[in-house]
């Protein structure tokens, strides 16, 4: 399955001179994590229904060379590792086929119970979906 996403570089993404401003790599990295998500069949509004999140617990990200105004950026979602709670996924952010970034992605399912947050087993149905990306 093709777990790899295109995004083009707008102005907002980058700084006075064009450059991606580093902290807008996770958004393109959420974006494809959502993405695959969405190509895979998973509903996040209808997770949401049943008062079921994905929330990042961890973010580990390297740059190696930067995106600027209007480059089309190819981003993989990989997932790594699979628990009852939490989904590992190892991300790569290309331009062309010069490697920009790396990423490894750490979310959690959780449940909000009042105005907190605690931890929630992945539905199964949600977990075959997902196994068979890794």
């Amino acid at each position: 399955m093709n777990n790899t996403f295109t995004y083009k570089v707008y102005y907002e993404d980058t700084d006075s001179g064009g450059v991606v401003y580093y902290a807008n790599y996770l958004k393109f990295l959420e974006r494809a994590r959502s993405d695959m998500f969405y190509a895979n069949g998973v509903s996040q509004i209808n997770l949401a229904k049943h008062n079921i999140f994905f929330v990042v617990r961890k973010c580990e990200i390297e740059y190696f060379s930067s995106a600027k105004l209007e480059d089309i950026l190819h981003i993989t979602c990989k997932i790594e590792q699979i628990t009852k709670v939490a989904v590992l996924f190892a991300q790569e952010i290309k331009c062309e086929n010069k490697l920009l970034a790396t990423a490894k992605v750490k979310v959690v399912s959780v449940t909000k119970s009042y105005n907190d947050f605690k931890p929630l087993s992945i539905p199964q149905d949600v977990l075959l979906i997902l196994a068979k990306n890794t």
